[in-house]
């Protein structure tokens, strides 16, 4: 069974059930017609977590990815919010991981979803990888989903599944929710052009959830894309935005040029602490190396920080909170939230 493009409210509401089962959080919504087929538990460094589901009725996989949970992991994983190259390896002495989330030479992903996704994937025992070669027969359609930091995570594993295929046959659909952005515009462009522009990737957002606001971004002058030759700046400008004199100065006036050049210790300032979490998915996913130190890893970072969504965007009204409920910094950002938005407005 083949799925069919477009945006369906049932899909939604039932993948959205399964991001609260993972999540424990109940909704009004029950699970018979999904069979469990493997549960990862929370396994470390980082206190990941998934599940394998089957629709009973169509022969439908789903994968579910759960987000954000109390530990210094977990949260570690958000706070590491720089870009690396989304078609690279993670290098240590004479091994590496080859990952790709993405063709384009510019396209950038959130290094700590990246790793995340990677660990989720690749892990030997519990990877989605291995998981989907011994228990998903070829042909089969597959859904991805995620609430808040699993739906960041579940858009980057959309991607390596296309690029790193692990069935050619498997047919693949994806519902998010409360996505924080995954990586950079370019990444995005990718992501949209192969799924999105085919209605087989969306993404639900509440207009007062603060989550998909995140990461902060902000826009460099070089992450804007130069003039073509045939630009009519070309002959004066030497095909590049960056050597325009009065643009140089407008920057050094409004501070921006300074915040530019601030990029490399605020990446120092959290390298150690990437490192670190990168050496532990190494020593996961492949033989351990006891004489590897985190000052070994070489990552492919992106001096940027300008992070976009990815996905169709399915936009939910929220509605603001009164009372107690005003208490909870949560509130419009659960999944019970965007369960009730989407039964009342879609």
């Amino acid at each position: 069974m083949a799925f069919k493009e477009g945006f369906n409210l049932e899909e939604a509401l039932g993948l959205a059930s399964l991001c609260a089962e993972i999540e424990q959080t109940p909704i009004p919504n029950n699970l018979s017609e999904w069979q469990l087929i493997f549960d990862s538990l929370e396994f470390s460094p980082f206190n990941e977590r998934w599940k394998l589901w089957k629709k009973t009725s169509t022969d439908t996989y789903a994968i579910v990815i759960r987000g954000t949970i109390l530990s210094f992991g977990s949260i570690l994983e958000d706070l590491l919010s720089f870009l690396i190259q989304s078609d690279a390896q993670l290098d240590y002495k004479h091994q590496c991981i080859v990952y790709q989330f993405a063709s384009h030479p510019q396209a950038a992903v959130h290094a700590g979803f990246a790793i995340g996704a990677l660990l989720l994937l690749l892990h030997p025992e519990k990877g989605i990888v291995n998981q989907l070669r011994k228990s998903v027969p070829s042909g089969s359609p597959i859904y991805i989903t995620g609430h808040s930091q699993g739906a960041a995570v579940a858009t980057l594993i959309r991607s390596y599944l296309h690029y790193q295929p692990t069935n050619l046959s498997h047919k693949y659909k994806s519902y998010v929710f409360a996505q924080p952005k995954p990586g950079n515009d370019f990444y995005a462009y990718d992501f949209d052009h192969l799924f999105s522009n085919k209605g087989m990737a969306f993404r639900m957002i509440n207009s007062l959830d603060w989550v998909p606001q995140l990461p902060f971004t902000f826009e460099l002058l070089s992450d804007v894309n130069n003039p073509t030759p045939s630009d009519p700046l070309h002959p004066l400008e030497k095909n590049s935005l960056k050597s325009m004199p009065h643009i140089d100065f407008m920057l050094s006036q409004l501070g921006i040029k300074e915040l530019g050049n601030n990029y490399d210790r605020l990446i120092s300032a959290l390298l150690t602490k990437i490192q670190i979490k990168t050496l532990n998915l190494i020593n996961t996913i492949l033989k351990p190396l006891e004489s590897l130190l985190p000052t070994d890893i070489q990552l492919p970072v992106v001096q940027s920080f300008f992070f976009t969504p990815a996905a169709t965007p399915i936009t939910l009204i929220g509605s603001p909170c009164s009372g107690k409920d005003c208490e909870n910094p949560f509130y419009q950002h659960s999944i019970p939230m965007y369960y009730k938005l989407m039964k009342n407005q879609l």
